[in-house]
């Protein structure tokens, strides 16, 4: 991995995906799992970098363990709370339709051909790796109810007690939700800021990893010692 040469790097799998075990349906939170894996690795605190609906995560962490977050890199990040989209409720309800009626393999092929992911199929590379990820999905969370237990007030009403550095990355491709939840981001978030990526979709960290690597890594350096 590109950061494990300058910084002792743990990547995280939250509850069914990776190679983290499947959901068996009762209550849990991916904050909490953070905090337990980071308590079992006896990591005190991290600059925490993470996208999409791990972007989530790593806000609602940095709510509730401030102590152990020194600054937040958000690629393509959701906010608990925030409302979705017309299209992006459109896209969830017709992989949930699908799964129902044609099945897991349908649903993934509609998933990944969806507006999300429009930009990175463009990209050869990019997309054989995607087709191995989404391969190993067990897609618990489209067959059940999601379980997961969220902080109240929810992440949306709470972007002004975030205190760490912040670095928000925004690909210009991407869907038109996820820029607005980046703006979001960049205007709330007291000590944040935003870089775009340009000719890069949701997958940013992906289709642009040399750009983004190079954006995080002078984000990181910049950062006071105590925070490295």
């Amino acid at each position: 991995m590109y950061f494990s040469k300058k910084y002792h790097t743990v990547a995280y799998d939250m509850r069914g995906f990776g190679l983290s075990g499947r959901l068996n349906g009762g209550k849990y939170s991916t904050s909490s799992d953070l905090n337990k894996l980071m308590d079992l690795l006896q990591i005190n605190s991290s600059n925490v970098v993470a996208h999409s609906r791990g972007g989530r995560t790593a806000i609602t962490f940095a709510l509730e363990h401030p102590e152990k977050v020194k600054s937040l890199v958000l690629g393509g990040a959701g906010i608990n709370g925030l409302p979705l989209s017309n299209e992006f409720k459109e896209i969830k309800y017709e992989v949930a339709l699908i799964v129902q009626k044609l099945g897991i393999d349908n649903a993934k092929r509609v998933w990944i051909n969806s507006a999300l992911f429009a930009s990175a199929l463009k990209n050869k590379v990019v997309m054989k790796k995607l087709r191995e990820m989404l391969n190993d999905y067990e897609p618990w969370h489209w067959l059940n109810q999601d379980t997961e237990v969220r902080i109240k007030p929810e992440a949306i009403e709470r972007l002004e007690d975030i205190a760490v550095p912040t670095l928000v990355i925004l690909g210009t491709l991407d869907i038109p939700y996820i820029q607005n939840t980046a703006n979001i981001l960049a205007e709330r978030i007291p000590n944040a800021q935003l870089e775009i990526i340009k000719d890069a979709g949701h997958m940013n960290n992906m289709e642009q990893p040399q750009l983004f690597n190079s954006l995080v890594s002078k984000f990181l350096n910049s950062l006071p010692t105590y925070s490295k």
